[in-house]
């Protein structure tokens, strides 16, 4: 009787540890779960605030050297006169340099850390990244492009005496647009990629809170 008594007391005590231990284990699965959902989305919210940075950096560059070598090549015209329209120009070109210096950098240290923001050991933005490295060469080559066309074509007709200033301008113009049309395109091309790798990160999130219930 008593060793019956210890066999089945001895049985209890087993199937006891094993239910705790199994609790255990489906209570750490659970808080690793927790834990992936969290860092998951982080890396989702940190990604994003760091896109939407690059983004406002990137306009601003190329908004303010497109207009800095707009108000240079009018200046060539008009670097005779006194007047307030002069002026202004000279302090817009000023202010311009200084801008575009200073995003140049700043887009540059955004770039930096980009490796910081995304996590190469399990990426969910690999292809995001890619895009992006490809959209930041292309804003610097392009604007790049745009200033050296101005400087050397456009600079050499307005400093001819028989300029037609409305028409170059108009030229500048238009070059202008399609530097901005180009930028732009590969803009599209990058938040289409963006998009998508995210879209796969909120459905690996979703895979963990289906795993939580």
């Amino acid at each position: 009787m008593i060793t019956s008594l210890t066999i089945l007391s001895s049985i209890a005590i087993i199937v006891t540890a094993i239910i705790a231990f199994a609790e255990y284990l489906a209570g750490k699965a659970r808080h690793e779960n927790t834990l992936a959902i969290a860092r998951l989305d982080k890396q989702e919210e940190d990604f994003i605030k760091w896109f939407y940075d690059y983004l406002h950096m990137s306009q601003i560059l190329m908004r303010v050297t497109i207009q800095l070598n707009m108000d240079r090549l009018e200046q060539i015209h008009f670097e005779d006169a006194t007047d307030s329209g002069s002026q202004r120009r000279v302090v817009r070109i000023n202010e311009n340099t200084l801008s575009r210096d200073r995003y140049t950098a700043d887009l540059t240290y955004q770039m930096m850390i980009l490796n910081l923001i995304i996590d190469e050991r399990k990426s969910y933005f690999k292809r995001a990244k890619a895009r992006i490295r490809e959209n930041h060469e292309t804003l610097i080559q392009d604007i790049n492009d745009f200033s050296k066309e101005i400087h050397t074509t456009y600079d050499e007709r307005m400093k001819d005496e028989t300029a037609d200033f409305r028409a170059i301008m108009t030229d500048a113009r238009t070059l202008a647009r399609k530097t901005v049309q180009e930028i732009e395109r590969s803009n599209h091309e990058m938040g289409d990629q963006v998009k998508e790798d995210l879209l796969a990160l909120e459905d690996e999130i979703e895979s963990h809170f289906r795993r939580k219930k």
